[in-house]
Parts: C-alpha cells; structure tokens; sequence
C-alpha cells in the first residue's frame, strides 16, 4: 500500500476494499505493486462479470498504457492521487480525484456522526 494512504489502511478494509501489501524490494523501495495492479486491471478487462469503472489510487505516469487500454474497452477510470498528477495521465482518466476528496467522501462519510 502507498505509504501515503497506508494511513487509511483500516478504513479500506472496513468500507471493503482488498488491500494487497507489496513489500519492497530493493534498497531504494522498489516493489511489484505497479506490476501487481496492471496485471489485475488487465485480468478483469476480460472478466465475464465486465467491471465497468477502475479507480487507480497513483498519480504514476507509468499506469497511462494500462488507462488507454480501459478507454479502449469502453470502460470508465478514475484516478485517485495524493501529489500533482502530470497532464499526460490526466488525458487518459475520466475523473482525478485528490488524495483529500476521496477520504472525505469515500471513507470517512462512514465513520461521521449522523446529524440528529
């Protein structure tokens, strides 16, 4: 998980979401994660359940080949990011939501007390 959303880690679980740890693998911090959720987004392209939206948590220029490929499939993606996202990834999504945006209203809608 980024370690700039990891501090929501418990929120994802408990709103559902499948959180995939990738430990690093090199001195400098490397790891598989960009590998790990491009295979997955292509995996579910050709699912027979047809995922119609992919929301991408990075603001990584390295997921624009993988966002083209869901435009290509008729599918709509959004991209959630937590630091300035270059104009090139901005063209391939249909929706950029900051890192501030979606906690607000994705995951701590959940836990605010109800007005009475």
């Amino acid at each position: 998980m980024n370690p700039k959303f990891g501090r929501y880690r418990k929120h994802f679980i408990n709103v559902g979401f499948d959180v995939v740890d990738c430990p690093r693998l090199t001195k400098r911090g490397k790891n598989s994660a960009d590998m790990k959720m491009t295979l997955e987004v292509s995996d579910q392209l050709s699912h027979q359940s047809r995922y119609d939206e992919f929301i991408l948590m990075s603001g990584d220029t390295d997921f624009i080949p993988v966002l083209m490929r869901v435009r290509e499939h008729n599918r709509f993606s959004s991209v959630v990011a937590s630091t300035y996202v270059a104009r090139s990834l901005k063209s391939v999504t249909d929706l950029l939501v900051t890192e501030q945006e979606f906690v607000d209203s994705a995951i701590m809608r959940k836990f605010r007390k109800k007005p009475r």
